[in-house]
């Protein structure tokens, strides 16, 4: 490796301004400056992509909180309706034994008064 600070195997750009070849730097078409200036639009890209993740991050979150918050709102009152359906039908239920109660107690006393009436028939007969 370089001499200043290249460390393992290879020689990096800046290597070679640590052993004074920037001048060398020219057929790379890459400066020290442009480097730096490179590496600081790199980061404050990376800065802005990691802020508009953090806010749609943050939306998504509010968007999944409000969906379960529906889905309770949601499932509360499907078992409300649950409750009144079972309530309706037993209602129904009732009032269909107590109507059919009530056509029979109707059918008993029209055979009554019939027997009734053929008994006044005959005794007055």
């Amino acid at each position: 490796g370089g001499e200043g600070g290249g460390g393992g195997g290879g020689t990096f750009l800046t290597d070679f301004g640590m052993m004074g070849g920037y001048e060398g730097l020219d057929h790379f078409g890459v400066t020290e400056v442009d480097q730096s200036t490179a590496l600081l639009h790199k980061r404050k890209k990376l800065q802005e992509v990691e802020t508009e993740y953090t806010r749609k991050r943050r939306e998504y979150d509010e968007r999944m909180k409000r969906c379960k918050e529906k889905e309770a709102e949601l499932a509360a009152k499907q078992e409300i309706i649950r409750v009144n359906v079972v309530r309706f039908e037993r209602f129904i239920k009732d009032n269909d034994v107590k109507r059919q109660r009530a056509l029979q107690k109707e059918r008993d006393e029209i055979a009554e008064r019939r027997k009734l009436q053929g008994e006044v028939e005959a005794l007055e007969g």
